[in-house]
């Protein structure tokens, strides 16, 4: 009886030596997605299936390589692609597994202020040309969509969450120093933010703002419209959330 026991052990020792981690040979652990075959004839439900984050993979990925794996997705700037950035980040999640993968790793919320932390808002060259400052401010917007959303705001501890808060002023500081190239649309994103970091606190200045201004409520809940008055005024409300963090 102890004989077989011990076969069996070494039998599942050896099977799980032979298993193969699908992250292993990743360069800079970073997903490689498939390009399209030229010509094909797939459906676009086939599409995003073929262009998805295989299961394995999701679930093997650091979640700091996780995160670098869904701002190379090539379908990222569907985001865009809704009626508000909201909607097109719920369109993405709908037909990519690497959202929500993100959403249950419980520190998400930390590497995701890493990644914001240590990017340049306005680190691009003005020598690029248009579409290559665009694709820089884009992966900048993608990062803010991602992190602002409530599930992930409510993962960070209480030290994180307000440096992020300070992060994001830092962000809305450096970019309307680069207004000609965000205008108020780029800010709306850092703004955003703000808004919904200071409605989970339930700072009340901007609870009141947010209850009885429904374009407060949009910037809030929808990325938009970009009204330049009321986004100086939450970031103002913003500034004096600050002061006491």
């Amino acid at each position: 009886m102890r004989i077989h026991i011990l076969l069996i052990l070494l039998l599942l020792i050896v099977m799980g030596c032979g298993k193969r981690n699908p992250c292993s040979d990743l360069p800079d652990c970073v997903y490689q997605y498939p390009d399209l075959p030229e010509e094909h004839t797939m459906t676009s439900e086939e599409v995003d299936k073929y262009a998805d984050l295989p299961k394995e993979v999701a679930e093997c990925l650091t979640t700091d390589c996780l995160i670098e794996s869904i701002l190379t997705y090539p379908y990222i700037s569907l985001i865009f692609a809704g009626a508000n950035s909201q909607a097109g980040y719920d369109l993405v999640k709908r037909q990519y597994r690497g959202l929500s993968e993100l959403e249950s790793r419980t520190d998400r919320g930390s590497y995701l202020l890493q990644k914001y932390q240590s990017r340049d808002p306005i680190g691009f060259d003005k020598t690029w040309d248009n579409l290559e400052i665009g694709r820089y401010m884009a992966t900048g917007v993608f990062i803010e969509v991602i992190q602002s959303q409530y599930i992930n705001l409510q993962n960070l501890d209480s030290i994180n969450f307000n440096h992020l808060f300070k992060r994001s002023l830092e962000v809305y500081d450096l970019e309307k120093t680069e207004i000609e190239h965000f205008g108020y649309f780029g800010l709306t994103y850092s703004t955003a933010t703000l808004a919904r970091m200071m409605l989970i606190s339930n700072y009340e200045p901007f609870v009141s703002l947010y209850n009885t201004n429904d374009y407060v409520k949009y910037i809030t809940e929808e990325y938009g419209p970009s009204d330049a008055s009321l986004i100086e005024l939450i970031y103002e409300i913003a500034i004096e959330y600050s002061k006491n963090i």
